[in-house]
């Protein structure tokens, strides 16, 4: 499920920025069947610059904003919690 996801936010964002992942061993995750977690997208809190062209509709970007925040908070869920945080 997070290979697929994180592949599915790719496809929708791909200038997202950089991925910040944390996983046990790196030759796995180069594998593709490593387990990893996404910790920070570096530019995912950050609105598509496509939102801000003079053609895009009012309602057209509200509904990018919200997928781009939906997938987000996809991605937040997998996540197990921090103690303490």
């Amino acid at each position: 499920m997070k290979t697929i996801l994180f592949q599915e936010y790719v496809d929708y964002e791909p200038e997202a920025g950089i991925f910040y992942i944390r996983f046990p061993d790196f030759t796995e995750l180069q594998s593709g069947k490593g387990n990893f977690k996404i910790v920070e997208i570096n530019g995912a809190g950050g609105e598509a610059t496509s939102i801000w062209d003079s053609s895009t509709t009012l309602a057209h970007a509200y509904g990018t904003l919200m997928r781009q925040w939906a997938m987000l908070f996809k991605i937040g869920a997998l996540n197990e919690p921090v103690p303490g945080i």
